[in-house]
């Protein structure tokens, strides 16, 4: 899966995102929903994390203690950070049926339409 959304970052940031986007396909849409949402968890998650347990500030006080913790080896890593995220968790949820068409990019442009009034 963290390949997966590399690969799309990766797309993205170098101006390829059409391979993705430019034929409308619910199911990749649907996909990269649901890899949106593992990133954007696992970035809060590792943001609280290293703010609420004092023991890590010291981690990443700065770019050398950041690099010196990266140096250690992954099982002292591992020790010092603690348990590893789900990345399935914000998928628990996951319903494809509530993701309406206009959420995934299908909407018709008219001119005065709120995603309520499309039609889907």
């Amino acid at each position: 899966m963290m390949g997966e959304i590399y690969d799309v970052r990766s797309a993205v940031e170098h101006l390829h995102e059409y391979k993705y986007l430019e034929e409308f396909n619910r199911e990749i849409r649907l996909d990269l929903i649901q890899k949106e949402a593992i990133v954007e968890w696992i970035a809060r998650s590792a943001l609280a994390r290293v703010i609420a347990q004092e023991a890590l500030w010291k981690h990443f006080a700065n770019t050398p203690a950041l690099s010196e913790f990266w140096d250690l080896p992954r099982d002292i890593r591992q020790q010092i950070w603690g348990a590893s995220v789900d990345i399935q968790a914000p998928l628990s949820g996951f319903r494809a049926a509530i993701h309406q068409q206009w959420r995934a990019g299908r909407a018709r442009k008219l001119a005065g339409a709120t995603p309520r009034g499309v039609g889907y």
